[in-house]
């Protein structure tokens, strides 16, 4: 793993238990990247993706997309806004997450205002697959601003 995805990682797991419960995993491959869970710890009574691990695996792609935007992403903080999630096939198997790279021009605006302001938004859109089958997409405004912990 890159050290930018090291930091990543590292923030994720002194900062969100819910990553280690998850059992999500990131991974690189060239340039692309993903995030990655097993079903066991993430499924419903019907043996199928669990709705809310769905959800917050999408978020993380989000949150995982925004961070690798930032020059220097240790130094602000990152939360969702809003998220509209469309589950569309059950998942199955091993739940893999992806994010949309946004257009150049919507993150040089991002990245003009986060420096300006000290503030910005992006919108971005995640997917999460299951055995090569499309299960959701999410569409998520997240924030990023100054890191409040000085």
């Amino acid at each position: 793993m890159t050290p930018r995805f090291n930091t990543l990682f590292r923030v994720w797991s002194e900062h969100i238990p819910l990553v280690s419960a998850m059992d999500i995993r990131l991974q690189e491959e060239a340039e692309d990247w993903y995030l990655e869970a097993p079903l066991a710890p993430n499924r419903n009574h019907m043996g199928t993706g669990f709705g809310g691990a769905i959800a917050s695996l999408a978020t993380l792609a989000g949150w995982a997309q925004t961070w690798m935007m930032l020059p220097i992403p240790e130094n602000m903080d990152i939360v969702v806004a809003r998220s509209d999630i469309r589950y569309l096939k059950p998942a199955t198997g091993t739940l893999i997450a992806t994010a949309d790279i946004p257009l150049q021009d919507n993150t040089e605006r991002f990245l003009d205002r986060l420096e300006k302001r000290g503030r910005a938004s992006i919108n971005l859109t995640t997917h999460v697959h299951s055995n090569d089958v499309l299960s959701a997409t999410l569409n998520g405004k997240f924030v990023v601003m100054a890191d409040s912990n000085g």
